[in-house]
């Protein structure tokens, strides 16, 4: 879709999004991928990452038309600190499922995150001109259910057994959503 974020970036107080390009991959991006404590609640904690599988993922992004990956960057230090991705987009019905992950753990609980997520609907209400956002998030997920929360997002259901947490552990799974009111 022509709605789709090409070059240009979205720009907050502190951190602005842009589309992540093949540039964008480091080591560092990479060890944060594979950091347990950063993908303690990501489905890549079960799949070690390296430059190629990075590569593979963002070059799988950079076609699509139905979804969509931004780099969150710090301001201050043009340092890539997260990602955003809009991991499906439903155009006929204007809704998109959302996530956020910030990776460099110097930037966690400093409202970083809040303002990426808040900038990203901004960004899907105004110029994609989406009506939904959903995310899905784990139960055991209590920061990131805050974050969204934050933003704007409300708890609308709860999924049983939604993801397994280990070799052997099912849990459940929230079911997060937010309206654009104004269209």
């Amino acid at each position: 879709m022509e709605r789709l974020l090409k070059e240009e970036n979205i720009i907050g107080k502190r951190v602005f999004l842009r589309r992540l390009t093949l540039a964008d991959i480091s080591q560092t991006y990479v060890d944060w991928l594979n950091d347990s404590e950063v993908n303690h609640f990501l489905d890549i904690k079960h799949t070690r990452q390296t430059l190629a599988t990075v590569s593979a993922y963002i070059q799988s992004y950079e076609q699509a038309k139905d979804r969509l990956l931004l780099g969150v960057f710090d301001i201050a230090s043009n340092e890539h600190i997260g990602n955003i991705t809009f991991s499906w987009i439903d155009w006929l019905h204007d809704t998109g499922v959302i996530g956020i992950a910030i990776g460099n753990k110097a930037y966690w609980g400093k409202g970083y995150g809040s303002e990426a997520l808040s900038l990203s609907v901004e960004f899907a209400f105004n110029k994609l001109k989406l009506h939904r956002l959903e995310a899905g998030i784990s139960t055991l997920n209590v920061p990131s259910q805050r974050l969204f929360e934050k933003v704007g997002f409300r708890q609308e259901g709860r999924l049983k057994d939604r993801g397994k947490f280990g070799p052997t552990k099912y849990v459940d799974g929230f079911m997060y959503g937010i309206v654009n009111t104004s269209d």
